[in-house]
């Protein structure tokens, strides 16, 4: 069976950028046994315990003092300004070494590590360079010459990264398990803006995204398939939104969806063969804390590259993860020198 797990970083913040993940998994059929198709939600519960179960020896939800297995969980829970990026890198490190392992021979994107930040999006994104300079910040502007934080060179770390991700090669191998393949939006502020203007809705802006990315996802999964398997696709809820059929309508006009529930609890849609589940908490799915991992990462670098950038023009300026309070006292330090270099506040601060 195949499972697509999605997640966003970066939703709520003024500054910097929005970043939605895809993750997409194969894992032994017989774990999926719905007894209904009323009974697939649940059915899918069931398998992932299972899938978890499969990867314990290498992942733990929740590490204890002296467990060195990798941290996989709801970015939250993996990294905060506190703890420092490094359970966080490390976690992904493993994902990207696991991508890039499943991938030797195919010629996939994940065939050649990254090393920059500019070069992992260029991975995980594959919009990233077709679109024109200007739909980016300044600071921005060198992606692809900034080292991954907290990934690579030859440091004791990196030998305990690679330990970690040696093991997690070894658990999938043992329980048939595939990560098939990351795709990532990484979504600049102009863009960002471009978006809310045109749907006049930050609600609606950022579920277009997502079911753009869906989408390819999900086409570009299914194009390797002979006989198509069964696909769970699992999503974090898209702010407050309950309702989903008419934008699946829209996105999958091919498909015929049957509502099995929409409202509290989630939103869960059928289609021959596939079961769609839009949920609070989905990071208890693997393949969803998967791309909260990928997606918290992504956003933290892009956040250190832009707070390096102002300490360089504004020395002694207290960096900013971009969320609302800090964002407005960040904005009004930088203003003066963003008007004195003519960048508009639409190039690099939210509208919504």
């Amino acid at each position: 069976m195949r499972w697509i797990g999605m997640d966003e970083a970066g939703l709520g913040p003024n500054l910097g950028p929005l970043v939605i993940t895809a993750t997409v998994w194969e894992t032994p059929l017989d774990w999926w046994q719905p007894a209904s198709r009323a009974d697939a939600p649940a059915s899918a519960l069931a398998a992932s315990k299972l899938f978890w179960e499969s990867q314990q020896t290498a992942i733990s939800r929740q590490p204890v003092r002296g467990d060195d297995r990798l941290h996989v969980a709801d970015s939250k829970e993996v990294y905060s300004p506190a703890k420092g990026l490094s359970s966080l890198a490390a976690s992904v490190h493993g994902l990207l070494a696991l991508w890039q392992h499943h991938s030797e021979g195919s010629g996939g994107a994940a065939a050649t590590p990254p090393s920059t930040i500019g070069s992992l999006i260029h991975a995980l994104d594959e919009t990233y360079h077709h679109r024109p300079a200007e739909s980016r910040e300044p600071w921005f502007a060198a992606l692809e010459d900034v080292p991954l934080i907290g990934i690579g060179g030859e440091t004791s770390a990196t030998a305990n990264l690679s330990t970690g991700a040696r093991r997690w090669q070894q658990a999938s191998a043992a329980s048939s398990v595939r990560l098939q393949a990351i795709q990532s939006r990484v979504v600049f502020t102009p863009e960002f803006n471009q978006r809310i203007a045109a749907t006049g809705n930050k609600s609606a802006a950022v579920s277009e995204i997502a079911l753009e990315l869906m989408k390819s996802t999900w086409q570009r999964a299914a194009s390797r398939d002979t006989t198509p398997p069964p696909t769970v696709i699992i999503s974090d809820q898209h702010g407050g939104r309950q309702k989903y059929d008419a934008l699946l309508s829209h996105y999958f006009p091919d498909e015929w969806w049957t509502c099995l529930h929409q409202g509290d609890g989630g939103s869960h849609y059928l289609t021959p063969g596939s079961l769609l589940s839009f949920a609070p908490r989905s990071e208890i799915h693997l393949p969803v804390a998967a791309a909260s991992l990928v997606c918290k990462y992504l956003r933290e670098c892009c956040m250190e590259v832009m707070n390096k950038w102002w300490r360089e023009r504004l020395p002694g300026i207290p960096p900013t993860k971009g969320y609302p309070q800090d964002a407005k006292r960040f904005r009004e330090q930088i203003l003066p020198v963003c008007h004195s270099q003519n960048l508009p506040e639409t190039l690099w601060w939210r509208m919504k």
